[in-house]
């Protein structure tokens, strides 16, 4: 697939006179994180898309069922073969940085997800 091309703020990035684009497997961990970004219900063309953030986030947070629902949204993008690893931080105002290593694209990729409360 062919995507616009984000930059780490999620802004769109242009290239000289046009939007850039991104595909392969940059795309892919670009999808994964938009949907890791995305609470599930709050895309209204795909209610079913996103992160079920209940035990992610605030005062119910459990890390196991965060790494459940992480690997849950992930596995919603067919692209995405398998969730190899997730580690989990908390950060400051009960913000979530999960790294993810997953297998898409025949070929095991990871990236860093800011999961804002």
């Amino acid at each position: 697939m062919i995507d616009f091309k984000l930059d780490h703020d999620d802004d769109v990035v242009f290239d000289i006179d046009d939007i850039a684009e991104t595909s392969g497997i940059d795309e892919v961990m670009q999808a994964v994180s938009i949907l890791l970004k995305t609470r599930m219900g709050e895309f209204f063309a795909d209610e079913e898309m996103g992160l079920d953030t209940e035990y992610v986030l605030g005062k119910a947070y459990n890390e196991a069922y965060a790494t459940g629902a992480i690997t849950d949204a992930m596995q919603k993008d067919s692209r995405v073969t398998a969730v190899n690893d997730i580690s989990l931080t908390v950060v400051e105002n009960r913000n979530l940085v999960a790294t993810v290593e997953f297998m898409a694209d025949d070929r095991i990729s990871s990236t860093e997800v800011m999961i804002l409360a």
